[in-house]
């Protein structure tokens, strides 16, 4: 197939603008002037309509976003829009000029319309077709109202707010068209991290995360990984520092609680999976820590002992309801039949001027309750045993199924308390988003004890 045999008279057979195949995308990108080397190929011909590609100083980030910018630019028509969305105007722009130079390389700029680069405010160029693209800014939520774009990359998204990425979310989905963000992390904390690690594991949201390390950057870094100047960084940098500014991932933080969780480990699933699944041939138990102020959370799990495993399917974690109401929740759901033990702490038996809580979960069941009395370290200890992988099968003794969106999000945000200089300060984590971790601490405990046995009252109840 040669450039000629379909431009400029291009026409998409393809659903979706982000979805046009890899040999069309090789000579569409010829016909400008880039060729993708092998790490910007896994991003840039992974199939994912919502993408997330975080990089390394001088890694080519931009160029790479530019880049699939030109390939949805191709698809535009008369007066559809694509948005370049920054946290200003002009950090909006390095992509906007990449995007200019490979449209006027590649014939795609309109012929007679002006390209618009104000010294100030937002940017804009006509395709051929008459589509539109735009520069926008997030720091000026007007902006991001009016017609509906048929795709935005966003740009120096670690940046920008946790709202705004909802909105774009909520955009694109008017014309169920892509998202592809990149940026370089901000520090490991804020809203990014912990989606970039959910979306690096296998996700049914049609998302993929990516790392694009400054090495890859051939023409900065000749040598590429093994290059005299990395491997200076490199000696140079912290350990987490040098990951984070070079290598493009975030560094879990020292104070961060559970540090062993991965949703993927070596480009492949790890405590996150597909095929964490309700087993309809499989009894169930709900481990529950209470809550109404705090989230209450609820998980549904598998439990095996030979060899030892856990699988959490599914969950509910919800604020400012109550145990009747999330029961009526729970008794919806498939596996509700298949019900057999219920784990909680035993604070859960007391009445605070009605039913304790056991008691609520006691008549709407009929099922046995296991309570015990597990202390903060105990629980911690015991639950990173089973984030550990099992020396006889290689694989991690607990596995979670995405849908439990609030659950992983805990993992990356179950912290001790800091100093000025991000230390952890005490042994004791902060009672803040801890409510699914607690509850895991429950139920491990209950099911395979301490790891440290020591006397411990254990006691079940019926009502």
């Amino acid at each position: 197939m040669t450039p000629s045999s379909f431009l400029p008279n291009f026409k998409r057979t393809w659903p979706g603008i982000w979805q046009m195949p890899r040999e069309y995308r090789l000579a569409f990108w010829k016909q400008c002037g880039f060729e993708p080397n092998p790490d910007q190929g896994v991003i840039l011909f992974s199939p994912e309509r919502i993408k997330v590609v975080t990089g390394g100083e001088r890694s080519g980030k931009s160029y790479i976003t530019a880049a699939e910018g030109y390939i949805w630019a191709w698809h535009l028509d008369k007066d559809e829009v694509l948005w370049i969305v920054g946290p200003d105007y002009e950090l909006a722009r390095p992509e906007f000029a990449y995007l200019r130079d490979m449209m006027e390389r590649g014939n795609l700029l309109h012929p007679t319309a002006h390209v618009s680069t104000p010294r100030i405010g937002s940017w804009s160029m006509l395709t051929r077709a008459g589509g539109m693209i735009v520069t926008k800014s997030s720091a000026d939520p007007q902006t991001l109202a009016g017609v509906p774009p048929v795709g935005v990359l966003m740009v120096e998204c670690a940046q920008q707010a946790y709202e705004t990425f909802l909105r774009l979310l909520g955009r694109v989905s008017q014309k169920r068209g892509p998202l592809f963000m990149s940026g370089t992390f901000e520090g490991s904390l804020g809203w990014l991290p912990p989606l970039w690690r959910r979306w690096r594991g296998e996700n049914e949201d049609g998302a993929k995360s990516f790392s694009l390390p400054s090495w890859t950057n051939l023409a900065v870094y000749p040598g590429g990984r093994e290059d005299k100047e990395i491997k200076r960084l490199e000696r140079i940098y912290p350990r987490d520092y040098f990951m984070e500014r070079l290598g493009g991932e975030p560094c879990a933080p020292s104070r961060l609680v559970l540090r062993e969780f991965q949703p993927e480990k070596d480009g492949k699933p790890w405590h996150v999976r597909l095929s964490a699944e309700f087993d309809p041939t499989q009894k169930v138990q709900l481990w529950i820590d209470p809550g109404y102020a705090h989230v209450y959370a609820i998980l549904a799990v598998h439990v095996y002992h030979d060899p030892q495993r856990v699988v959490i399917f599914d969950e509910i974690c919800e604020r400012g309801m109550l145990a009747h109401q999330l029961i009526g929740i729970a008794k919806e759901r498939p596996w509700w039949g298949n019900l057999s033990v219920l784990v909680m702490d035993k604070a859960s038996k007391q009445h605070l001027g009605s039913e304790s809580q056991a008691e609520i979960w006691a008549t709407a069941t009929g099922k046995r309750i296991v309570m015990g009395q597990v202390l903060i370290q105990d629980g911690i200890l015991r639950h990173r045993t089973f984030l550990m992988s099992d020396p006889l099968t290689g694989q991690p003794k607990l596995i979670i199924h995405p849908r439990c969106k609030h659950t992983i999000k805990e993992y990356g945000e179950y912290m001790y308390a800091k100093d000025a200089e991000e230390r952890p300060t005490s042994e004791v984590p902060i009672a803040l988003n801890d409510d699914a971790c607690k509850a895991i601490a429950y139920g491990l405990v209950a099911n395979f004890g301490l790891v440290e046995p020591r006397k411990r009252r254990s006691v079940q109840v019926r009502f």
